[in-house]
């Protein structure tokens, strides 16, 4: 008995999850019964794959929502499929589910060298402030995160080196694909551990009673 109540306390303390990958590629139109792609996508709206989107870092869910790429600038990047998402800046956000971003594939038009910031929110507090560099041009590589138990996840754009010269002044536009993330309940707070050990000591002494 003593056996069947731990092990009761030890799944309702472990963590539930769900790891996926959001890769933007549903938010693409083909030809009906083929694998033609149009050119149209639609913007990444709020409640995609469980979040709020932004195309701002403060992740303000009534700002703009981001375009997705297409099959025009697929030519100008290497690494992707058909659609990812192209912003200067982003916020994915949701404030009822804490989760987990592990990594994602980020690339750079135009830019070597682009410096690019990653911030991780848990309630109004920043938990994660980071900063990579993306070493070339036109081509998507993946960099690992690791920011666990957020709300609120942000990618912007750096500086970076122009390819060409005339490109100086040319938007620093991030394009983002395959981002990892993993839900993740919360852990029960410390009273509500007491509450329910309690409970589980008192029915275990009330099936000894009734055996005896």
């Amino acid at each position: 008995m003593r056996t069947v109540l731990f092990t009761g306390l030890i799944l309702l303390i472990a963590n539930s999850s769900f790891a996926g990958v959001i890769d933007f590629e549903d938010l693409t139109r083909y030809l009906p019964g083929t694998d033609l792609f149009l050119e149209d996508t639609q913007p990444v709206s709020d409640g995609y794959s469980g979040f709020a989107w932004s195309v701002d870092k403060t992740g303000d869910p009534f700002g703009e929502n981001p375009s997705c790429a297409t099959a025009e600038a697929f030519m100008w990047m290497g690494g992707t499929g058909l659609t990812y998402l192209y912003a200067d800046e982003l916020s994915m956000t949701n404030w009822e589910r804490p989760f987990t971003v592990s990594a994602l594939c980020a690339g750079s038009y135009f830019f070597q060298d682009q410096v690019v910031y990653a911030a991780g929110l848990s309630g109004n507090r920043v938990q994660y402030l980071e900063s990579f560099l993306i070493d070339d041009a036109f081509q998507l590589t993946r960099y690992p995160i690791g920011f666990q138990s957020i709300n609120l996840f942000a990618l912007w754009a750096g500086d970076g080196v122009p390819v060409e010269s005339f490109l100086e002044d040319f938007p620093h536009t991030l394009c983002i694909d395959n981002i990892e993330y993993e839900w993740s309940e919360p852990v029960p707070e410390p009273s509500t551990l007491l509450i329910l050990g309690t409970g589980m000591a008192g029915l275990a002494g009330l099936i000894r009673k009734y055996r005896r």
